[in-house]
């Protein structure tokens, strides 16, 4: 619908998670990983919630100006971009009490599907002890969004939680998304 000019920003409910609403109101650190889905419905979710949100991306101009547009984000995010410095600065906002939400998949090439997940975050997070949440979408019967998230994930192995993180987003699915963990 959005690209053929038709603007659809749908209602977004979430699963009511007490440990993620006692972490976003008591200011604590932390990162979330998703899945690309072409839009940023778990960045709006955090930063509705008067929380500064950082996340990494490969272009910011099409972020900005399609991905945010069309999710009906209007706050500031902190935009890193995807190179061999993103994650000092993800340390560093993780050090000023930002959220982290980043989506975690990608293609091998430019022609292929979102197939790998990488294991970054995951490592970053068992280095520097940060709880890290898992979110998924699914849509209703009536066209509602709800995101779904588990956690807080203290990540002991990189692996197993990059493992436990593709099962939770094809579990309840109908169609199951083939996801590889990419070499560490």
């Amino acid at each position: 619908m959005a690209k053929v000019g038709h603007p659809y920003v749908p209602e977004i409910l979430h699963n009511h998670h007490p440990d993620l609403i006692d972490a976003i109101k008591n200011n604590a650190t932390f990162i979330v990983v998703t899945v690309h889905n072409g839009f940023a419905f778990t960045t709006k979710f955090m930063s509705s919630h008067q929380r500064q949100v950082t996340t990494i991306v490969a272009d910011q101009d099409y972020v900005k100006n399609k991905v945010f547009k069309r999710t009906g984000i209007n706050a500031e995010i902190t935009l890193i971009d995807r190179d061999q410095y993103c994650l000092l600065k993800l340390v560093k906002a993780l050090n000023q009490n930002k959220i982290v939400c980043c989506d975690i998949d990608f293609p091998k090439n430019k022609s292929d599907k979102f197939t790998f997940i990488s294991p970054t975050l995951f490592v970053l997070a068992s280095q520097q002890q940060i709880p890290m949440y898992f979110a998924r979408y699914e849509i209703s019967g009536l066209g509602a969004l709800s995101v779904v998230f588990t956690g807080p994930n203290k990540i002991c192995s990189p692996e197993k939680s990059a493992n436990a993180f593709i099962n939770f987003i094809n579990e309840n699915r109908l169609q199951k998304r083939e996801l590889l963990l990419a070499k560490f």
